[in-house]
């Protein structure tokens, strides 16, 4: 058996602050599956993803919640990074 490793990673990224610094410990989740936390550097993965659209929420406590739907195929690698935006400004995707 021959394992090419092309699903191995499907999704990973940083997560920001407004200033551009990393968040340490941020929720990234997909809506309908698993949950992860950022590490101190501000960076998420999440291994062996359905091919299809699934929709991430990106929060942590102080900053206003991201809604993101980001679409895998094929066993490709998707890098996705957001920046989130104090609870009284809005958020965007970098």
């Amino acid at each position: 058996i021959v394992t090419t490793g092309g699903r191995k990673l499907s999704i990973r990224g940083y997560v920001f602050d407004g200033d551009g610094s990393p968040i340490d410990g941020a929720t990234v989740k997909i809506a309908d599956g698993p949950s992860t936390k950022t590490t101190a550097g501000g960076y998420y993965e999440f291994k062996h993803l359905p091919d299809g659209v699934h929709k991430f929420i990106f929060e942590c406590p102080g900053f206003a919640p991201v809604e993101e739907m980001i679409a895998t195929m094929n066993g490709q690698r998707v890098n996705f990074n957001v920046t989130l935006e104090s609870a009284l400004g809005e958020a965007k995707e970098s």
